[in-house]
């Protein structure tokens, strides 16, 4: 064993989490359904009143190993006061989300007062369940702050190996407060792990601005014209190569270099565009990529093109630590494919579970607010009227699937 595997975190309280049991106390009932089809269906979406840590436990028998994406927004032990939009506000009997004190128009996360060795407990309990829940090539995505996202992270490569890290997303959330007279804190850390290190990735883009597109692509091709770059057919790297000739177009081309093509890989893809080459003054030949085929900037862990909800956007609904579905929607499309089972199970407003009804996802919801799970079940039923992903000013204008109410019976 290598140390990394044996490296451990250890604080008060974590071995009885170790050796205590989660009995599940009743089971879960459905109590109501939402759009309920005439024919019966084999899967129906879930929105879950409860306790996450009972529920989680309640879900094993049904669904262990069968969830692909798990995203899950937790108290960041900050001990942060929020406050509920005046448009919005909840009774004050209520709960919200596992973790919170319920205050005047609002709630507070209160792991911030209670000490880190209660909050690590309460989150290692329940990262210990999600993980009989994720398929084997499924992803968990650990949205924190700088409070405990270091400790947690220690925990994450104990339950699924630190061989299954795949990377702290650094999502800038907000471009800076002027007023701050410290060092300004403006990014969380989204923490991924996969099941196994066979695990969905695709790759996903950032589409370039007009702007930034004709500077990328500055030439015209006379022909067709295809806006384009050349690049490199050449290079010391394929030094192997030296003093090769390649017939490209009919010319005799001799390299000093190396080349980065074949000539059978020339062959192939001169026969499919004979414009493919770009020939410099010095009649040295260039490779053309072209606008049109260009899927966009790569994007890696740092997150800069995803702006925190403003508080006059349309999509706000009041809920102060609600996410933007930008956001959420990279994660599912980056992680999963159409059909597959995503959850959430502190789902807040529900950006989670209406991103991946967008996206055409099955999902799961949880929270143990009151509040929250109605301004979530409010929020879905009336996702026809929300905007779409693709194009932000059109109406998304389909109907919600059908969805089960469910509570700890």
């Amino acid at each position: 064993m290598t140390v990394i595997e044996n490296c451990q975190l250890i604080w008060r309280g974590k071995s009885e989490v170790k050796r205590r049991r989660i009995e599940i106390p009743h089971s879960l009932e459905v109590v109501e359904s939402i759009n309920p089809l005439k024919t019966s269906e084999a899967w129906s979406n879930k929105l879950i009143l409860g306790e996450n840590k009972f529920v989680i436990a309640s879900l094993l028998k049904e669904f262990a190993g069968k969830i692909n994406v798990i995203y899950i927004d937790p108290p960041f032990a900050s001990g942060t006061t929020f406050k509920i939009s005046t448009q919005t506000e909840s009774s004050q009997e209520e709960t919200a989300s596992n973790s919170s004190l319920v205050v005047e128009n609002g709630f507070r996360d209160t792991w911030g007062i209670r000490g880190m060795d209660a909050y690590l407990n309460f989150m290692y309990q329940r990262l210990l369940l999600i993980a009989k829940l994720l398929a084997n090539n499924g992803s968990i995505f650990v949205h924190l702050d700088w409070h405990a996202v270091h400790y947690v992270k220690v925990i994450m490569d104990e339950i699924f190996g630190y061989e299954n890290f795949r990377a702290d997303i650094i999502w800038q959330r907000t471009p800076g407060h002027h007023l701050s007279s410290t060092m300004d804190v403006m990014t969380d850390v989204i923490l991924w792990y996969s099941k196994t290190t066979d695990y969905v990735y695709h790759q996903q883009y950032q589409s370039l601005t007009e702007k930034e597109k004709k500077e990328k692509f500055p030439h015209i091709e006379k022909e067709t014209g295809r806006t384009f770059t050349h690049e490199k057919l050449e290079q010391s790297s394929n030094a192997y190569s030296i003093g090769e000739k390649r017939i490209i177009n009919g010319k005799e081309v001799t390299t000093k270099m190396g080349w980065r093509w074949t000539q059978e890989t020339f062959d192939k893809r001169l026969t499919k565009n004979p414009y493919l080459i770009f020939w410099t003054g010095k009649g040295r030949p260039r490779y053309k990529r072209y606008a049109d085929e260009y899927l966009g900037r790569k994007i890696g862990n740092l997150w800069t093109d995803i702006p925190a909800l403003a508080s006059n956007d349309k999509e706000r609904l009041g809920y102060p630590t609600q996410k933007p579905e930008a956001l959420i929607e990279r994660i599912i499309k980056m992680t999963s494919k159409e059909g597959d089972i995503i959850a959430d199970f502190f789902c807040g407003s529900g950006t989670t579970l209406a991103v991946a009804e967008k996206l055409n996802r099955r999902w799961i919801g949880v929270d143990s607010s009151k509040y929250a799970f109605e301004l979530t079940k409010t929020r879905l039923i009336n996702l026809k009227d929300s905007k779409a992903l693709l194009c932000k000013d059109e109406k998304y204008d389909e109907e919600t699937k059908q969805f089960d109410i469910l509570t700890i019976n």
